[in-house]
């Protein structure tokens, strides 16, 4: 390859990256935020756990015993795991568990799927 040949090669390589690069920065889309919330309805000895997760705000809203409350999510290493003031539901490994003041007061473990 001359010298001839490698400069019109290295040339095309930077227009090609800066086109690359400009077309990144130009752009006036702007990105789509997908929310997704689902919903958990748990019925276990005459009792109802309906849980509804909101996972752009980070929030979970509870309601057990015709009691509807909002709670944050926690940072887990493992499951999950959303508390506020009074109460705090946790799911690992499909144990569902909610307490009201520190008192267990709804346990529920998933079957295993065959």
């Amino acid at each position: 390859m001359s010298i001839k040949q490698f400069n019109s090669f290295k040339n095309v390589i930077i227009l090609s990256v800066l086109f690359l690069m400009l077309s990144c920065v130009n752009s006036t889309d702007k990105p789509t935020i997908v929310t997704k919330i689902e919903t958990e309805t748990i019925i276990k000895d005459n009792a109802v756990l309906h849980i509804r997760f909101d996972n752009q705000k980070n929030t979970a809203t509870l309601t057990i015993n015709n009691e509807t409350t909002e709670l944050e999510q926690d940072t887990t290493a493992s499951g999950i795991s959303y508390s506020n003031k009074n109460y705090t539901y946790t799911n690992w490994h499909g144990l569902t568990i909610v307490t009201k003041n520190g008192v267990e007061i709804y346990k529920h473990q998933d079957e295993l799927k065959k």
